[in-house]
């Protein structure tokens, strides 16, 4: 299946093509047999629903589009057939802007085109063809005459300014995988001639051994080394008089034990009656080692060093095998730093894909939430004489709100990384802590520091142009209901489990901000806590007599001195049993879980490291987000009520009190 797949992707090319124009042969096709294909999806269903005018089109743009892969299969004239591409894309493209398509989203597909024409025509004729296109679709769209779907100008705007902003993050993007690129090929072409040269210096006899640019030596059958060898051997290992010196001590420091009988036996083959040198050379287990050499001024150097062998005489003379030592330290460093440029450039393309559509008000607002949590941290360390288990406690506690944070906005490897920290905390907290293990986890602190400033200095980088191109942004009363929604939407995802949110009493007075952050934390957690333990599966919920699809309600009540949010969930509620047994399998309440009522069981939901979850994942099972939303309820001076009716639902009321300032207000 591999083999017919890329048969077909490839247009059935079986010489090995240069990696550029693989990718694009591969782009040209998948984009050819998937358009294709949705194209012709489209016309069935336009027939089907009686429009007729959008079925024809689309059966005929499908039909050129097929006729087109076959011809790039036919002729290999990938140019011509991307040209084609983007020629019967625009012309479908601008049917659907000048007729809406189905209920008005075919507007929505020529977002996908500067993508597409970018990529199979280059940064040059490809932004030629995208920006024509952009003006056609402005007329069309802002022509009252010719705008069909009856688009308002704000959302014609919004159009206009999205395509213009995929286009320029398309030609950025092209022109540095284009610059990335040729560096890479640039310096593979430079590994190749210095490997080039370095076979050739091995082929030189012995009468240039004091100019030869590599480390040349005889090898007696006892290991040691002749006395004919080059001049550069010495510079290589650092030594001077090596005659007679043991081979297998100068490599010593960069092998085991283990290893060293390997290379016993290996030179051993040279010894025997006859040597396949290419088998040898495959085997060599010291092709390539990194050695730690003593200098002559007492420093010491790290070397990379490739050694090869060959036999050169009868296994009877003194010195049957010659070595060749090159000094590869420059070309192993480049690699690796061209390694490192690699991937330090495809995370900050992924944190940048990550950052570039969230709205600026939540980005600002989730690094200051982050710094908080940090300063929070170290001011607590910082402090002399306090518990090391409240520490750690705390740092658990603001490491699950910093994740649950960056899990919102989708910055999925920042909050793998943290999640990967908590994980190190948890081990402290369970397998016992001394105040040196505070002083590790300070480490990962700073790794996660470090992070936060590289996602800063992206979003100084994008936010000023980021938010002249967004047409309108969240106002404050807005955004809770936003970062709600959001996640609410993320994890219907993750989970499988449909879900919605409604909100009461959220309307133009928005919470506190002293209450701002606080109250965002408390709502990813219940959130996240709904869909871990209390939204059934659709089928189970529909058996039940449910809607298939879960309902959260949240509502805002104020107060004279206070205000409330009630959250409630309509799931199975708190599993009694669950929290029982879970209970009696530790040790110190264990005695008193038979007594308990609903009230004393459910309070137990809020101890440190309660979960009844069997697994943990990024969502839950550590027993961390019961325990800080009752932690931070109660270090702002609030009361946390819960009531749970089994089967049927569950509800968590928060009541904060409100400042002087905020009583005006009321």
């Amino acid at each position: 299946m591999k083999k017919m797949l890329m048969n077909l992707l490839t247009s059935g090319i079986e010489t090995e093509l240069e990696t550029g124009v693989r990718s694009r042969v591969v782009f040209l096709n998948s984009v050819t047999l998937a358009g294709g294909i949705m194209i012709a999806l489209f016309s069935a269903l336009g027939f089907s629903s009686g429009n007729t005018s959008l079925g024809l089109a689309c059966l005929v743009s499908a039909a050129v589009v097929f006729a087109n892969f076959a011809f790039v299969r036919l002729t290999k004239r990938f140019v011509a057939g991307g040209a084609v591409d983007c020629g019967v894309i625009f012309f479908f493209y601008y049917y659907l802007v000048l007729t809406g398509g189905e209920a008005g989203s075919g507007i929505l597909w020529i977002m996908t085109y500067p993508l597409i024409t970018l990529f199979l025509l280059g940064p040059l004729w490809g932004s030629a063809v995208a920006l024509v296109f952009l003006a056609a679709t402005a007329v069309a769209i802002f022509t009252p005459s010719l705008n069909v779907a009856n688009f308002p100008p704000l959302y014609s705007a919004r159009i206009v300014g999205t395509f213009f902003f995929i286009w320029v993050f398309g030609l950025i993007y092209e022109l540095v995988r284009r610059s990335a690129q040729s560096r890479v090929e640039t310096a593979n072409a430079n590994l190749t001639a210095v490997t080039k040269e370095l076979v050739t210096e091995k082929k030189q006899t012995d009468d240039i051994l004091q100019s030869v640019r590599e480390g040349i030596f005889l090898l007696g059958a006892d290991h040691c080394l002749g006395g004919s060898y080059s001049a550069h051997l010495e510079s290589v290992l650092e030594r001077t008089e090596l005659e007679g010196t043991d081979f297998l001590e100068i490599i010593a420091p960069a092998i085991g034990e283990k290893e060293m009988d390997s290379v016993r036996d290996y030179l051993g083959f040279f010894l025997s009656g006859s040597v396949n040198e290419a088998l040898l050379a495959d085997i060599n287990p010291l092709a390539e080692v990194g050695l730690v050499l003593a200098k002559s001024d007492g420093s010491s150097a790290f070397k990379r060093l490739r050694f090869s062998f060959s036999r050169i005489a009868s296994p009877s003379a003194r010195f049957p095998i010659l070595g060749v030592v090159s000094d590869v330290t420059d070309e192993y460093e480049l690699k690796t730093r061209l390694d490192q440029e690699e991937k330090d450039h495809r995370r900050r393309m992924e944190s940048l894909f990550q950052i570039i559509h969230v709205d600026p008000a939540m980005m600002r607002e989730f690094i200051a939430d982050t710094e908080a949590e940090l300063e929070t941290v170290n001011e607590l360390m910082r402090q002399e004489g306090g518990s090391g288990k409240d520490v750690l406690e705390t740092l658990f506690q603001s490491a699950h709100a910093i994740k649950g944070n960056a899990a919102l906005l989708g910055l999925t490897e920042f909050s793998a990384k943290v999640h990967s920290f908590e994980d190190r905390v948890k081990a402290k907290l369970e397998g016992g802590h001394e105040w040196r293990d505070l002083l590790e986890l300070t480490l990962g602190l700073a790794e996660i520091a470090k992070e936060l400033e590289n996602i800063k200095a992206l979003i100084d980088k994008i936010l000023r142009f980021q938010t002249d191109v967004k047409a309108a942004g969240l106002e404050d009363s807005n955004l809770l209901r936003f970062s709600v929604e959001k996640l609410v939407k993320q994890e219907a995802a993750r989970s499988g489990i449909l879900a919605v949110a409604e909100f009461q009493g959220f309307g133009r007075r928005t919470v506190p901000n002293e209450y701002r952050k606080l109250v965002k934390d408390v709502l990813i957690q219940l959130i996240r806590n709904s869909f871990a333990h209390g939204f059934e599966s659709p089928e189970i919920r529909t058996q039940k007599g449910k809607t298939e699809v879960g309902r959260i309600n949240l509502s805002l009540e104020w107060a004279e001195d206070s205000f409330t949010i009630r959250y409630a969930d309509d799931g199975k509620g708190l599993d009694a049993g669950a929290i029982r047994r879970k209970a009696k399998a530790i040790p110190e309440i264990a005695s008193q879980v038979d007594g308990m009522n609903g009230g004393e069981l459910a309070k137990l939901i809020f101890r440190p490291g309660f979960s009844t979850s069997a697994l943990t994942d990024m969502g839950s099972g550590r027993g961390v987000g019961m325990s800080l939303v009752k932690s931070r309820i109660a270090d702002a001076g609030g009361k946390l009520a819960v009531k749970s009716a089994a089967g049927r639902s569950l509800e968590f009321a928060f009541t904060l009190p409100l400042g002087l300032t905020e009583r005006a207000v009321s």
